[in-house]
């Protein structure tokens, strides 16, 4: 393998605000490759932006829930990559060990229930809009909107660039065993 494509020893980036260790580098795949192309020709487009929402019925421990997708960037390098191609012959994935879980929470109590729909439809709007910068790690975000005392509904937003379908459902699993 090229020394472009695998990372013999850490390297530290020096973030505005944050420093990152690299951890490993890899060549992508060429799915991968035609996903970042289409994704940067057609960079308004978001074909391959992906959403799950899960609705949780019951009460919600979110430090407990926070810790099971920590857990899931721990064990799982994909969730903690980006992408660098600038320059290179060949798109990388760069996977990084410091990478912050995106988890905002949402209290919607207030919220009349005849306005979720709206309000539920413009977040997941946005979320797509917002688009990923695939030069900074994570490529996805975690939304907890609480409804009510028992009843919430967890958005994951990522890039279809990380996983397919099959792995959705795994990871999902895993966060709640």
């Amino acid at each position: 393998m090229s020394s472009l494509a695998r990372a013999n020893s850490p390297l530290t980036y020096e973030a505005p605000d944050v420093s990152v260790c690299l951890e490993d580098s890899y060549v992508v795949s060429p799915l991968q490759a035609g996903m970042l192309f289409h994704s940067l020709y057609v960079p308004h487009q978001p074909m391959y932006i992906r959403q799950i929402m899960l609705v949780l019925r019951e009460a919600v421990n979110v430090p407990a829930l926070k810790e099971a997708w920590r857990l899931q960037f721990k064990r799982h390098p994909i969730l903690r990559s980006s992408l660098r191609w600038e320059g290179l012959k060949e798109p990388v994935q760069e996977v990084f060990t410091n990478v912050e879980l995106p988890f905002e929470q949402y209290d919607w109590r207030t919220v009349h229930p005849d306005d979720y729909e709206d309000r539920f439809r413009d977040l997941l709007q946005q979320e797509k809009r917002q688009g990923f910068a695939f030069s900074t790690a994570p490529l996805m975000r975690l939304k907890l909107i609480c409804l009510n005392d028992a009843d919430f509904r967890l958005v994951w937003t990522y890039h279809h660039i990380l996983s397919d379908g099959y792995s959705d459902v795994l990871t999902i699993r895993e966060v709640f065993e």
